[in-house]
């Protein structure tokens, strides 16, 4: 949509004193909420033994019928997790991309979106996939005994969620407003109170506390403006289109 020109160039000057990173804020744009992906499982359908110490241990035939995630051609949660993978992998030697193969062929149920996957996790037709953070604790807040725990996987991804103002906005001036109070005290707080991550994690310490002990939290884009997915967005979606099939 940026490349498109759908966006005015406009960011908030609040956020010379939001305490925003560089990388955080573009001509277009700024990031309001930060949406780690989380790898989760079923412990009633998944013994401990069998739980995965790495996001590449999907690819063991363990897990064949078993796994559930986001469509990664949509280009969002789950391409955000696998892409980070292809950035620390590398793929010069097909690494890569045997990784994601190997995913495949264990005939994961692929879904429009990531509520749809942890949907299936929850009512047993999967056992292991991916999540985001804030449907997680949704989930635990509706019914502390839901059956989805976390796995511990460190760095936890994150793909930024960010706020922007259309181009031919018909009231471009109350956009601009909305788009400081997104990112002030007030509107942060607001982001919290839906059960995503604030930008400005302090606001929402309360669900950090959802994540593991230690996390750390690592942008799976790094500096957009250099993001090979971000510069082919048509060929990625191919890519993984081609791998999973949808």
């Amino acid at each position: 949509m940026y490349q498109g020109g759908v966006f005015l160039n406009y960011t908030s000057p609040e956020t010379k004193v939001m305490g925003y990173s560089s990388n955080d804020v573009g001509p277009a744009w700024v990031v309001e909420d930060l949406a780690p992906v989380d790898m989760v499982y079923n412990p009633t359908l998944l013994p401990a033994n069998q739980v995965p110490k790495s996001w590449a241990d999907l690819a063991n035939p363990i897990y064949n019928g078993k796994l559930a995630f986001q469509s990664p051609s949509s280009l969002s949660i789950t391409a955000a997790e696998f892409y980070y993978l292809y950035t620390v992998m590398g793929n010069s030697s097909g690494q890569w991309t045997n990784l994601m193969k190997g995913i495949a062929a264990n005939h994961p149920m692929v879904t429009a979106t990531a509520g749809a996957a942890e949907s299936d996790i929850l009512n047993g037709q999967a056992a292991i996939g991916v999540d985001t953070l804030d449907s997680y604790v949704t989930a635990l807040k509706g019914s502390p005994t839901v059956p989805l725990k976390l796995i511990d996987i460190e760095p936890t991804v994150y793909t930024p969620g960010v706020v922007a103002i259309m181009t031919g906005a018909p009231h471009p001036n109350m956009a601009k407003l909305v788009e400081a109070w997104f990112i002030s005290p007030q509107g942060q707080t607001g982001v919290y109170e839906t059960n995503h991550l604030p930008y400005t994690t302090s606001v929402g310490s309360a669900l950090t506390s959802y994540l593991p002990s230690g996390y750390k939290l690592v942008d799976a884009y790094s500096t957009y403006s250099q993001t090979a997915l971000f510069q082919n967005t048509g060929a990625w979606s191919d890519t993984f289109k081609a791998i999973f099939g949808v």
